[in-house]
Formats: structure tokens, C-alpha cells, sequence
């Protein structure tokens, strides 16, 4: 069986440029229209209950505001989304291999 990374190398490429196709598209979305004046967001049921923003609003609004390009204004909306998401990507995209620590 042939392995699928060596199958086609530029794979993980693709799947990365698709990935930063799908956030510009979104960013440009956000940008477009923003959360809060807009009614085709879905309502979050936990904020119509509670009157608490879950993480989804706080991720919604800070990737609204980095669209906007109010860097401080989206970390305090979601600091994991906003300092993480970055660490993240990179990991996916290029992810390391643990089996040698594995017990033989």
C-alpha cells in the first residue's frame, strides 16, 4: 500500500492553502458583515438564556474585530482563539512524529 504523503507531497500545501482560503473567506465575511447588526448569524442559545457569552460568541466577535484589524479589542474577545489559533495551524500543517518515543 502506498503511503499517501508520498503519493502527492504537496498535499499537505493544498490542504494548508485551502485551510487560509477558508479564513480569508470568512475574515472577509466578518468584515462584510459584522455580528452584531447582522441577522443570518445563528442566535446562541446559551446568551438568550443566560445573557453569557460562550466561547463561539467571544470567537465570532474577536475574529470580527481582527477583521477589522483591532488586534487588542480580539484578544480580549477570545485570547485562545486570537494567540492560539496560530500555534495550531502550524501544528496541523506541519506536525511532528512522536513514534520515537514509543517502547520498542
Amino acid at each position: 500500500m502506498e503511503n499517501t504523503a508520498t503519493a502527492n507531497p504537496y498535499r499537505k500545501w493544498m490542504i494548508g492553502a485551502v485551510a487560509l482560503l477558508a479564513v480569508a473567506v470568512g475574515l472577509a465575511n466578518l468584515r462584510t458583515y459584522a455580528p452584531t447588526d447582522s441577522s443570518f448569524y445563528p442566535k446562541c442559545t446559551l446568551y438568550q438564556w443566560t445573557g453569557l457569552h460562550c466561547p463561539g460568541c467571544g470567537g465570532t466577535r474577536a475574529m470580527a474585530a481582527l477583521s477589522h484589524g483591532r488586534l487588542w479589542e480580539a484578544i480580549r474577545f477570545n485570547p485562545l482563539l486570537i494567540l492560539g489559533g496560530p500555534v495550531i495551524f502550524a501544528v496541523v500543517l506541519n506536525p511532528v512524529s512522536y513514534t520515537h518515543l514509543r517502547a520498542h
